[in-house]
């Protein structure tokens, strides 16, 4: 599944694009970053209720990624993903 990022901080954002450019530094609109981390996937199911899975992220760049989830999620869907240490960002699907 493919998430954009949605209100990410700026300074976040900076945060991966200093990250990516160090890990490589060749220019790109978006440079690709494989990386697996396990991350919280949290949304709103349709019945209203919230859900949560853990998930594995696959590629990162500056504008979003791609995660492998046991769920299907519809394009347009908001999420939220949170990190083991408590951060948290808003993406879409």
């Amino acid at each position: 599944m493919g998430v954009q990022f949605v209100d990410l901080a700026d300074e976040a954002r900076r945060a991966i694009v200093a990250y990516v450019q160090e890990v490589k530094p060749y220019n790109r609109r978006s440079v690709r970053l494989v990386r697996r981390i396990s991350l919280f996937l949290r949304w709103q199911a349709s019945e209203g209720n919230e859900r949560e899975e853990v998930v594995e992220t696959r590629l990162w760049s500056r504008y979003g990624g791609m995660l492998v989830t046991e769920i299907s999620l519809k394009p347009g869907t908001d999420i939220v993903l949170a990190w083991p240490d408590g951060k948290e960002a808003r993406a879409r699907v």
